[in-house]
């Protein structure tokens, strides 16, 4: 399941601040809650990537590529 922001609602957290305003309405408060979740999880990821190479480099002599096998 993929929870999405809502469209044509003010959704980067640099507009909220260049507006100085607070959230209007139920909707730009979750684009927003959904912004800040996103830059968590981004600075995650490349903590992650920074700490264990594998994730940014990946293995020698394995390619990204998925193969299925089909019987």
């Amino acid at each position: 399941m993929v929870l999405v922001p809502y469209q044509k609602v003010r959704y980067y957290l640099k507009e909220q601040a260049k507006a100085a305003q607070r959230p209007k309405n139920k909707y730009e408060l979750y684009n927003l809650r959904h912004s800040q979740l996103r830059n968590v999880i981004e600075r995650m990821f490349g903590v992650l990537k920074s700490r264990f190479l594998i994730f940014d480099k990946g293995r020698r002599g394995y390619t990204r590529k998925t193969q299925v096998k089909i019987v």
